[in-house]
């Protein structure tokens, strides 16, 4: 009857040589997974540092042309815009240049002039701004004030405030 059935005798080493594999696997399963998180939260913070990376850059390129546009000359502000306006050929047409109040700004010195221009054309307007806007001195347009002219409605009397940045102590800023 009992012929067929059978007692296998295991080894009591047989657990243990099952049981090795799967904890090892285990292990290894446990340590990729934790390489893994840490490998997404490196790039996580990767991609913040060069988002910040990405900011600071633009900041500075920013500060750059600031410091790029600071009055390193030792004329006075009228003396320079009186030469901007002779380049542009419209030096006949400066009604007057009225100095403002000079004002302290950490290392800076912000000097400002009031300029009123009398019966310009739109585009000598648009070239006067520009080159005062944009040009090699530093100017800051603060206000302007434009209005027709009585005498000639197609020509325009212009009022406007530039300032400027002096360095106070005349060095190069870096």
């Amino acid at each position: 009857m009992r012929r067929g059935v059978r007692k296998l005798k295991m080894d009591p080493r047989t657990p243990a040589i099952v049981l090795l594999p799967l904890l090892l696997a285990l292990a290894l399963y446990v340590k990729v997974t934790g390489e893994e998180r840490r490998a997404s939260h490196l790039r996580r913070q990767l991609s913040e540092m060069q988002e910040l990376m990405k900011g600071y850059e633009e900041a500075d390129s920013e500060m750059e042309a600031y410091r790029k546009r600071v009055f390193l000359k030792e004329e006075e502000v009228s003396v320079v815009l009186e030469e901007v306006l002779d380049g542009l050929h419209l030096k006949e047409r400066l009604s007057s240049i009225r100095p403002t109040v000079q004002k302290e700004a950490g290392k800076y010195l912000v000097e400002g002039a009031e300029v009123k221009m009398e019966r310009l054309t739109l585009n000598e307007a648009v070239n006067l701004l520009y080159a005062v806007e944009r040009g090699q001195e530093g100017f800051i347009l603060r206000s302007l004030t434009m209005k027709k002219d009585f005498s000639r409605p197609e020509r325009l009397n212009v009022t406007f405030e530039v300032a400027v940045l002096k360095a106070r102590d005349r060095r190069p800023i870096r």
